[in-house]
């Protein structure tokens, strides 16, 4: 721009097109990367980026920290499952989140605490790790559910720390002998799922099963009828959520359909978090049923659920039973939520398949006009019906090939014939 010159400098008349563009792509390029600096997070580049933990200020740590529940530290009681994790030393987790470094104890406080477990199988040198977690973990909707609804264990597949030598094993994928923490989570990954690519995330139950074949294990019960006293008729299944506010917000709204469809019976699968008695006070007055414990059989049971954003939104998929995802919430709350969340979908089946599977009724758009509206589209012979459960088929084949945990305990049986 002609502004500094040295000495040695020859003149420079004018400036060309090309040399204005480039000098313009530069400076915005540099403005774009002071906030950097500070901990604000650089999406475009993050893949190149050092870790956020290496930063001493970390601005989207501390507005995460400020938008979300706070953070329990470890627990500090005589079970040593959910004591300190091991390697806390030497690794952390982005965004403040808190857990576990080791698959052993991570998944032993997941059956102390009775959660599924969120694993992450990743890498210091992972680019696409750190892209995915600047583009999709930083954002608020996704934080609230890694912080309450999971136990997660994070794996470093490349860390070459070397292992106490009363730790290591000889791997029977490979025969090798497994003596750092990076080969040994490694192991694990091709173990449990067949791959050793990174990032690879996993939802699973405390025993480390699969998500899908937790899911697909649950038989269809034929005295589920008797056993909760319903009639004959189609159910359709409602769940408004596992805090006091999500139903507050929105089971009111769910309730107005048993009166336009009277042809079909209503169950409430109850969150195990709450008292029937905080749900008594809603539907007093509505012939609808209250059942505890008895969520996945009441998918299965059910001819359409009704789902709040959560984990529910992927069980209900994965069991075939079409849904319509609502939610409502407090109005500061979701002004807050439209100003900082940056996914185009709140629904995990949305989210995972990138495009619009199943409805979404967000605030204002949640009416019980529009809410019966979306319901009759799916029920038997209805015009979404048939699409949707396609849509679900595609979507279990993308979560990954069913039967790991089979595989596993065939495993384990032949370990324990060669053992005879």
């Amino acid at each position: 721009m002609r502004k500094i010159k040295f000495a040695h400098d020859s003149d420079l008349p004018y400036i060309g097109v090309f040399r204005f563009v480039l000098i313009i792509a530069v400076f915005s390029f540099a403005l774009y990367m002071v906030p950097g600096l500070f901990g604000a997070p650089l999406k475009a580049i993050s893949g190149l980026l050092p870790p956020k933990s290496s930063l001493q200020f970390d601005l989207s740590r501390l507005e995460s920290q400020n938008l979300m529940t706070p953070v329990a530290d470890y627990p500090a009681g005589s079970d040593e499952a959910c004591a300190r994790p091991k390697y806390a030393d030497k690794f952390d987790l982005p965004y403040g989140l808190k857990g576990y470094f080791d698959l052993e104890q991570g998944l032993a406080c997941a059956k102390e605490r009775n959660m599924p477990v969120f694993i992450d199988f990743k890498g210091h040198a992972c680019s696409n790790c750190k892209e995915m977690e600047a583009r999709v973990w930083s954002d608020p909707e996704v934080l609230q559910r890694l912080r309450n609804n999971f136990v997660i264990i994070a794996l470093y597949c490349d860390d070459r720390t070397r292992l106490p030598e009363s730790e290591w094993f000889t791997s029977e994928i490979d025969g090798k002998i497994k003596k750092t923490i990076g080969q040994v989570n490694t192991n694990h990954e091709i173990e449990m799922f067949g791959t050793n690519t990174q990032p690879l995330y996993a939802i699973t139950d405390h025993e480390g099963n699969p998500l899908v074949d937790i899911v697909n294990s649950y038989g269809y019960n034929s005295n589920f009828i008797k056993d909760n006293k319903l009639d004959n008729r189609p159910i359709i299944s409602l769940l408004a959520g596992s805090r006091k506010q999500e139903v507050k917000y929105n089971l009111p709204i769910m309730l107005t359909l048993i009166e336009k469809l009277p042809d079909y019976q209503f169950v409430i699968a109850g969150a195990p978090s709450l008292a029937s008695n905080f749900y008594q006070k809603f539907i007093d007055g509505y012939d609808v049923k209250l059942v505890f414990g008895q969520t996945y059989q009441t998918f299965k049971q059910s001819v359409v659920s009704v789902v709040t954003s959560g984990t529910a939104t992927l069980e209900s998929a994965l069991l075939n039973t079409p849904e319509v995802v609502c939610y409502r919430g407090n109005i500061l709350s979701m002004l807050i939520g439209w100003l900082v969340i940056k996914v185009k979908y709140i629904s995990l089946v949305n989210l995972i398949m990138n495009k619009p599977v199943v409805s979404e009724l967000i605030q204002n758009n949640l009416s019980p006009a529009r809410l019966f509206e979306e319901v009759r589209a799916i029920l038997p012979n209805g015009p979404k019906r048939s699409q949707m459960i396609n849509d679900f088929a595609e979507l279990k084949a993308k979560l990954g090939v069913l039967g790991v945990s089979d595989r596993i305990a065939k495993k384990m049986v032949r370990f324990l014939q060669d053992y005879d």
